[in-house]
């Protein structure tokens, strides 16, 4: 089975830090936007994330946009528009 003790210090340290900054950091957006607006708009806006987690991906990691991606953005896009059209 797997040992938690051979798990190295900056395995840890990673964890730690996915854990508390981008998520805690993600829920405090979320429910400040939800003090703002609807949860139903808000729901909406969620979908965006692999867009944005795409175009992060490209700028920081040397990314290629590929045909897919744009096909899968698009559907995205169109479904938020969408739905927040209503």
């Amino acid at each position: 089975g797997f040992s938690f003790a051979h798990v190295s210090p900056a395995g840890w340290s990673s964890l730690v830090y996915m854990a508390l900054f981008p998520s805690l950091i993600c829920y405090l957006i979320y429910y400040h936007a939800l003090s703002l607006i609807s949860a139903s708009r808000v729901a909406a806006f969620i979908y965006l994330e692999p867009v944005i987690a795409m175009l992060l991906a490209v700028a920081f990691l040397g990314e290629r946009i590929t045909a897919p991606l744009i096909a899968g953005g698009s559907i995205i896009f169109t479904g938020v528009y969408l739905t927040e059209r209503g």
